[in-house]
């Protein structure tokens, strides 16, 4: 089985308001990322972590056909302070229905422009057999590693692009070892900003995989972000 725990719970302080009422293209930015989820044939599974009182609702008038299905279930869980405590909310709801080795997707409802074919290369190599993959965009600037001082920020030294990458989202996992990895963190007081580091700190042998991300799969976090995002589209 293939789960997803939808991430639908930030503060969009940057924002300055609810992104996720935001209209691209006409539809609100929350609708772009659960129905390419929901249309996936192979996901069987979705937690919805935050935003219940507004979007439980609208999901139900609106996706009724989809999720009343046997092939589609939703679910909804609480968001909370940080990021890793929101993953771990939908993790704990999707407990109880996937096994260990089933696969499990998780992606921020910000990043709109999720495709089919990313979701794919993903579980393609879930399937193949790799535990944990994230997908990844190649760094086109130069990018310096910097000390924050009182007096200034001042640069360290200039990181080699070629052994860096950006990181995106849906990151893909064997439940089991997310589980037991995210487990580990609340057990200790651990939080990382990606979930990909929960694997790197319990679980340092385990190799993860960075498959090719896709420069369109941008993260709305300012609403500039928006018009970008409105012309990557409509040029899609």
């Amino acid at each position: 089985m293939v789960g997803v725990v939808l991430l639908m719970g930030g503060k969009a302080r940057r924002f300055g308001g609810d992104k996720l009422r935001a209209s691209l293209l006409g539809k609100e930015l929350w609708r772009w990322s659960l129905e390419a989820f929901l249309c996936h044939p192979e996901v069987s599974v979705i937690a919805i972590v935050g935003g219940e009182a507004w979007i439980g609702p609208e999901v139900e008038r609106a996706y009724r056909d989809v999720i009343s299905s046997p092939d589609k279930t939703v679910f909804f869980a609480e968001p909370g302070p940080e990021r890793w405590f929101s993953v771990f909310s939908g993790l704990k709801t999707l407990r109880s229905r996937l096994k260990d080795e089933d696969l499990v997707l998780i992606h921020d409802g910000a990043r709109p422009a999720v495709g089919r074919a990313l979701v794919d290369r993903v579980l393609d190599s879930l399937k193949a057999g790799w535990h944990a993959v994230v997908p990844g965009i190649e760094i086109t600037s130069t990018v310096k590693e910097v000390e924050v001082r009182r007096e200034g920020v001042r640069v360290c030294r200039t990181l080699k692009r070629e052994t860096l990458r950006e990181i995106q989202t849906p990151q893909g996992y064997r439940f089991g070892l997310i589980w037991e990895a995210y487990s580990k963190g609340m057990e200790e007081g651990v939080g990382f900003s990606d979930c990909a580091g929960f694997v790197e700190r319990f679980f340092p042998r385990e190799s993860i995989l960075v498959c090719e991300g896709n420069r369109s799969n941008v993260k709305v976090t300012y609403p500039q972000d928006l018009a970008l995002l409105e012309v990557l589209l409509r040029d899609a």
